[in-house]
């Protein structure tokens, strides 16, 4: 089967791979790395952007509790744990992949660079990015468009516990309507929550495609080989 996009980015944040929004959920994580697995083997070059919200965010930070940057940095450290994990299982399937992190931690994760990024795609690695930018006050959505710019990506998909975006809370309001496509300006001008509003700025300067879509079983390899699911974000 030919695929319909060779070059993706896959943005994870932290509550897809996590447990009741805590800890790392092993084994819904090592379904999606089979999956992953399988379409390596038909040539697809990946590349992932994992949160850390399942085990520290900066805007968990309501009173000040701490000081908002130090939690930013707690944030970026958290996403090399799970990228640690993420990549354990990877090698646990025998997927061939690479960390690289903003935040390199000593004869474990390399620092993230344009040189590393090229090796790794020669290589036909799976790359995944921790430590988020490097800079506190940056989300994971701003990372992985940066890092999809990086790598050379065709496309982001994000990867949600929701199937699409939608006009208002589908949680709380029964009538939210979804959107099966939008321009980054019309996703900047209705003030969408589903990325923040930088990385829709970045995206849109990059003339990168964004696909929001639900984080489930075969979602990813559907969304690769052609099939119309979630909502996409593109310039026109």
């Amino acid at each position: 089967m030919t695929l319909q996009y060779n070059k993706v980015l896959l943005k994870l944040s932290g509550s897809p791979v996590a447990i009741d929004q805590k800890d790392f959920d092993f084994a819904k994580v090592e379904e999606l790395v089979k999956e992953i697995k399988d379409l390596q083997a038909q040539g697809l070059q990946l590349a992932i952007v994992i949160g850390g919200g399942n085990i520290m965010r900066g805007r968990s930070i309501k009173q000040g509790e701490i000081a908002v940057e130090r939690a930013d940095y707690m944030g970026m450290l958290a996403t090399n744990i799970n990228s640690l994990a993420l990549g354990g299982i990877m090698d646990k399937l025998g997927v061939p992949n690479q960390i690289l992190s903003a935040w390199p931690m000593a004869g474990l994760v390399p620092e993230v660079s344009e040189a590393s990024i090229k090796n790794a795609q020669s290589l036909k690695q799976v790359i995944i990015f921790g430590g988020g930018t490097g800079k506190p006050g940056r989300s994971t959505d701003t990372t992985a468009t940066l890092r999809a710019k990086q790598a050379g990506c065709e496309v982001i998909l994000k990867a949600t516990d929701v199937d699409g975006v939608y006009d208002s809370d589908p949680d709380t309001n029964p009538r939210a309507i979804r959107y099966s496509r939008l321009t980054y300006q019309q996703a900047i001008d209705k003030g969408l929550q589903i990325m923040d509003q930088g990385a829709f700025a970045m995206a849109q300067e990059a003339d990168l495609k964004i696909i929001v879509f639900k984080m489930q079983a075969g979602n990813l390899s559907r969304i690769v080989n052609g099939e119309s699911l979630g909502t996409v974000i593109s310039k026109v």
